[in-house]
């Protein structure tokens, strides 16, 4: 069991995580590296599933869905097409989790 004395963060690092990401954590020595292997995978976090695109240090970066129902035209009059991803935001990496589908495909090395 992993802990370091905050009862958060503490209930974050011994999550059921996948062989990859305790390879990860013990390479780098950092508990944000347990994410690594989640970098362009799903996510949940406290505003919803996302995608994990950044760890940096104690924060990372996940990028929201945008809403599938509008239109390009539509896209383009709200600042341009920004791609699949409508917004996204900052998170302590604690309050980043992988979700199920992320977790089984680093189990499945896909």
């Amino acid at each position: 069991m992993l802990k370091t004395g905050h009862k958060i963060i503490d209930q974050w690092l011994n999550l059921p995580w996948p062989e990859e990401s305790m390879e990860d954590y013990q390479k780098f020595g950092k508990a944000s590296a347990l994410l690594y292997s989640f970098l362009n995978r799903e996510v949940m976090t406290p505003r919803g599933k996302g995608v994990l695109l950044q760890v940096l240090g104690k924060k990372c970066y996940v990028a929201f869905y945008g809403n599938e129902t509008e239109n390009s035209e539509t896209k383009r009059t709200k600042g341009g097409d920004r791609g699949r991803f409508a917004d996204g935001g900052y998170f302590y990496c604690w309050e980043v989790r992988p979700s199920f589908d992320a977790a089984a495909a680093v189990e499945r090395g896909a």
